[in-house]
Formats: C-alpha cells, structure tokens, sequence
C-alpha cells in the first residue's frame, strides 16, 4: 500500500494536484469562530491572477496616470525669465551668500540701501503635475503589504521542512516536505512578479509613501477604466488577506484514497488525449457551490478542459461538471448524477456528438463487474441519456487499478457485450458498457487512449 501512495503522491505532485486537504481558516473580527476556510494553494493562484491583471495594466498606467498639480520649487542659476514671487524673495532673505557686489548695468542686481547687488541664484516656482497622490500610494500599498505577507509566509515555509533525522524520515513527513518546497517555489514566484511590480510603479507613479489601507475613497479609481480594475485587484486583495495559514491546519489529512485515485485519473485522461495528438486548449472551472458558497477545494480542479487537432477535431473533457444540454432532470440540478467524466468527442462536419462517460473506481475488478456496472449504467446512462431531447450516450467505462490475476483473469480492457459485440469488434453494440485498467506502476500501459481512439474514429 506505500509504495500505491508514494506513486499516487509523486505523479499528482508531477501535475500540480492538490492532494492534502490544505486549509487556510480565517476568523471574524470580535470572533473566537472561524468563518471561512480556503485552500492555499488556490488562494496564492487567486494572488497571482490579480498581481497579473495588474502588471497587464502597466502600459495604459504609463500612458494615463492620475496626477495633480503642485508647485515646484527649485534652485536655479538667475535669469530674467525665471517665476520670481513672494517665496523667492523670502528664500533670498535666508540666502545672502548668492548675492554680491555689482555695478548698476548688471542686469540681475538689485538695490539694499541704495547699494546695487548681483543675484547669482534663486529659488524659482513652476506649476508640475505629480502622482503622488491618494490612488498611487493605495496602489504602492497593496503592493508592499503582498510582498510583507508572501516574506511571512516564505519564513512559515522555511520553519516547518522536516529535517532528516538518523531514524529517517516517514511517508508523511516527506511528502509535506515536496509540498512546502512546491509551495516555496511558488511564493518566490510571486516575490518575484511583487518586486517587479513595485519597481515598474516606482518608475511610473512615484508617491512619497505608501498607504496600506482599504481603498475607502474610491472615486478617484472610478475615473478612469484601468484604475478601477486595478481597484478591484487591491480589494480582492483585501478581502482574502485575512486567512491565516497557521501550522495546525495547514495540511490537516490526504484526500480519501478514493479522491486521490479519480485526481490520478484525471490527469492519466488528459495525457492519453495528448497523446493522440490534441492541444490542450483552456480549462473553464466548474461553479460548483456549496451552501451558496464558493468552494475553492471543489472548483480548483473540476470544470471542462478543452482539446484540439489541427484537422478540427476536438475533445472536451468534463470533470464533476455536467454540461448544461444534458440537464434532463432535477437530479441533474442537484448532483446527483455527476459522473466522474464525460467526453465530447467532436468532428468538424459532423452534428452528432459522441458522449462517452467514463468513471473512477479504486475498487478489485470482481467487484466493479458484481455491483457498480449495473449501478451506474442505470444511474448514468438511464438517468442522463433521453430519448426525448436525443442525448445519447455512446459509452460508460469503468476505470479501475490493475488487479493481480485471479480467476476472473481480468482483461485490461473489459466489454460486457462479448465476443462479436464488445467494442472492438465489426458489430459492437452501443452504448458500450465496460471497464478500463489504469494500473499506477510507473510502468503501466495506459488503455485509456484505445478506449478515446476508438470513438473518436468509430463515428
């Protein structure tokens, strides 16, 4: 079973798989209780997002700043054309040592008790505009709050890797060790996007001194577009900010093998759909909510990730997600039937759709075959497939991990309808039911692409 888990840990990690339930929690002000959980990992790519949102709208920053206009006072060598005013004069009377002796055709003198005086330098005003101004200084101060809580947050990291010890370390501690580390990367990641940012300000808006404060007069940013969206930045900021990753909850279990097993899935699917030679194109999350909430751990990973040929053909693959056109029931609505994958197998020309559902089991081959096949050909392709609005389905496979050979003497790629009508023979019958190995040896063929390179040519 460690080394089942030592490989399901590695090859998720491979994939950037969120596999410990890692909980930051935040608490209500004048609250002992704590009001909102959210994962880290999640929420350093929400930080991310918005740091990049920003970093877009440097050039229109650059090209449109909000400025104001000020007087500026400098020192300069005299001349007639200068701004002389009351402050000039005040600043002379403080000066003496730039004035000296002079003849009276000099043209910068002037006359102290009827003796003429030349004036080699003066204080001088003109009318600047400036960026040192209430929006500018928010935005430095969202700024360097960000790189104050990353640092933070690297010192947390950097505190709690496990070091080696004589009696070695065990299964848990090295696996949250490869997480900080992961987790380390990113957040110098981040510094680094933080530290260009705060460098391209300084050259862009340049303020006396930051404000870390939320933006409460917020008008300012409503006057002009990129202003407002990097307003929205700085209060998303402000709003997540909060979450306190302390060290009890920062990785507080592993996923259900189960979990772990449909995630390993998952990116098993997307590299067999590579394989046949598809671009991976956008991944769209799912808005899967929970008590009318936003549940961060769900939506991280579940949604529909898009794939494409250059000869047109494209593959979409659904994960916890049920495409809107197949809502044929309240079921639907609810989740309750939410197959673990579904393939839309498209072919430019073709109106037809192929649907193929494909579900994780991490579960003995003789039990799947006993009791889930029945199970959720029923649930699935009975509960979504409608005559009525001409959804149907064209497969539901079964994916399982590879079983040592019994009597049942498990075929990697398993057809209920034998022979002459299982599905790689002249006169298969559809849907096809079946199940599909997916073993998780480092050396494990994956069926999987004969299963999706069969549909996808079949029709």
């Amino acid at each position: 079973m460690i080394w089942i888990l030592v490989i399901f840990f590695d090859f998720l990690l491979s994939n950037k798989v969120s596999y410990w339930q890692a909980i930051s929690r935040s608490k209500v002000k004048s609250s002992d209780k704590i009001s909102e959980e959210g994962h880290i990992f999640w929420f350093l790519y929400q930080l991310q997002t918005n740091l990049t949102k920003v970093l877009d709208l440097l050039p229109q920053l650059v090209m449109d700043p909000r400025v104001k206009v000020v007087e500026d006072f400098q020192i300069k060598t005299w001349n007639d054309s200068l701004n002389v005013d009351e402050s000039s004069i005040n600043w002379l009377l403080h000066n003496f040592h730039v004035i000296a002796r002079t003849d009276p055709y000099n043209s910068s003198r002037i006359k102290i008790n009827n003796r003429f005086y030349g004036i080699s330098q003066i204080q001088s005003s003109d009318l600047i505009t400036s960026t040192d101004i209430y929006e500018n200084q928010i935005i430095h101060g969202y700024l360097q709050d960000v790189k104050e809580y990353l640092i933070n947050i690297l010192a947390n990291i950097t505190n709690n890797i496990v070091s080696d010890n004589d009696f070695g370390l065990t299964l848990r501690e090295i696996q949250i060790n490869k997480y900080f580390l992961r987790l380390k990367t990113i957040v110098y990641n981040l510094t680094d996007l933080v530290d260009e940012l705060i460098y391209k300000c300084n050259k862009i808006i340049p303020v006396s001194s930051p404000k870390i404060e939320w933006p409460s007069i917020f008008y300012g940013f409503e006057s002009k577009d990129h202003y407002y969206q990097i307003g929205v930045q700085i209060i998303s900021w402000f709003d997540r900010k909060n979450f306190k990753f302390d060290n009890h909850f920062l990785f507080s279990g592993v996923r259900t093998l189960d979990k772990l097993y449909e995630l390993f899935c998952l990116y098993k699917i997307i590299n067999a759909i590579v394989d046949l030679g598809y671009e991976y194109n956008e991944f769209a999350p799912s808005n899967f909510k929970i008590n009318n909430k936003w549940d961060d751990r769900v939506t991280a990973h579940a949604g529909r990730y898009s794939f494409k040929k250059l000869d047109g053909c494209s593959i979409t693959l659904n994960y916890e997600y049920v495409p809107k056109y197949l809502f044929t029931s309240s079921s639907l609505y609810k989740g309750q039937l939410l197959p673990d994958f579904i393939l839309e197998i498209r072919k430019p020309g073709v109106k037809d759709i192929n649907l193929v559902i494909l579900d994780a089991k991490y579960k003995p081959f003789s039990n799947i075959k006993r009791f889930d096949l029945a199970e959720l050909t029923l649930k699935y392709l009975h509960g979504i497939s409608s005559d009525i609005n001409s959804i149907n389905f064209k497969g539901l496979f079964l994916l399982h991990p590879k079983d040592k050979v019994g009597k049942d003497n498990t075929k990697p790629v398993w057809s209920y309808h034998q022979e002459e009508f299982d599905l790689f023979s002249l006169n298969p019958i559809y849907p096809s039911i079946g199940t599909v190995e997916v073993g998780v040896s480092k050396k494990a063929k994956s069926y999987i692409t004969d299963i999706i390179n069969i549909f996808q040519n079949r029709f």
